[in-house]
């Protein structure tokens, strides 16, 4: 029987930022100092593994993003995700899709384009299927 390839957004996770760090409009509108972005970091790698972690979510990519501004052309975005299946990140070796990418900003090698973003995620949640293989004819 095929797999298929779901890739599921998760809600929620800019409600518990806004609550836990992010408590005052400015720091939802600008991008937070280097101290409070580690722990944005932390507290959506914690949210996306629990995601994972759901009976609901068993077989799919989850994913859940933050963006400065909340509104208009990204500056700075974070996008967590983590594939049921096979959630090591071959690029990075990590334990999950962590990236960070802008609309406004000169890319980098670790802060990409939206478009960039987008590939790398389709090209991890599709990991779980293996490397291609020739196709027989019957």
């Amino acid at each position: 029987m095929a797999r298929k390839m779901e890739i599921r957004p998760v809600r929620g996770l800019a409600d518990v930022l806004r609550a836990e760090i992010l408590t005052n409009p400015d720091s939802r509108m600008f991008q937070p100092r280097p101290e409070a972005l580690v722990r944005v970091t932390q507290i959506g790698n914690a949210f996306i593994k629990r995601a994972a972690e759901m009976p609901e979510n068993e077989g799919a990519t989850v994913y859940a993003a933050y963006q400065w501004p909340n509104d208009g052309p990204i500056h700075l975005a974070l996008i967590w995700a983590v594939n049921t299946r096979h959630p090591r990140d071959a690029k990075t070796g990590g334990d999950l899709f962590f990236r960070a990418y802008t609309e406004t900003q000169e890319t980098t090698e670790h802060l990409l384009s939206v478009d960039q973003m987008e590939e790398e995620l389709c090209e991890y949640a599709a990991a779980q299927f293996g490397k291609p293989r020739a196709v027989t004819p019957s």
